[in-house]
């Protein structure tokens, strides 16, 4: 590794700015992320760069709405940037948002139980059943919405589609 990568350091406090009433800009660094309240969870658009930068957006997201879980994370494309973190929110329990070309990419290279050897992650240490499971994804084709009030996913139930070719949106049942 060259020296100055392993000199590298990256900020993990979060410098937050409300956007409107229940949406916070998670900043602080060079890639951020966007915290939205609905009435029962919260969505968070982006897990950039790495674990430990999440970790701090969760911490944070934890603070900002204690009594709601973080149900769902907005992936908006597969660039390393800005999959740093998926792997830290599956395993808190999120649901992984993404668009349908990137499923293969999500299950195959970053979604796995492949050990992370430089820097282990959670996933790594502790490998949550829900990842052999599959469970954790909801992939997008053209519109999807989240809306207030809405019960987990029923992935295992079979009552949604499964595979990359699922739109439409997370709605009350």
């Amino acid at each position: 590794m060259p020296e100055s990568v392993g000199r590298a350091t990256f900020d993990r406090e979060v410098a937050t700015e409300e956007l409107a009433e229940g949406v916070w800009l998670l900043g602080g660094t060079s890639h951020n992320s966007v915290a939205a309240e609905f009435e029962d969870y919260v969505a968070v658009v982006e897990a950039p760069l790495g674990e430990r930068r999440n970790l701090a957006g969760i911490e944070e997201v934890v603070r900002l709405v204690p009594d709601k879980p973080i149900r769902f994370l907005v992936n908006t494309h597969q660039h390393h940037d800005h999959i740093g973190g998926l792997r830290t929110f599956m395993h808190i329990g999120a649901t992984i948002i993404t668009h349908w070309k990137n499923y293969d990419f999500c299950t195959q290279d970053v979604l796995n139980y492949a050990p992370r050897t430089l820097e282990p992650d959670m996933v790594s240490l502790w490998p949550p059943t829900e990842l052999a499971e599959g469970c954790q994804y909801e992939t997008v084709r053209e519109n999807y919405w989240l809306s207030a009030g809405i019960e987990p996913l029923d992935h295992m139930g079979g009552s949604r589609e499964r595979g990359p070719l699922r739109s439409g949106r997370a709605a009350p049942r």
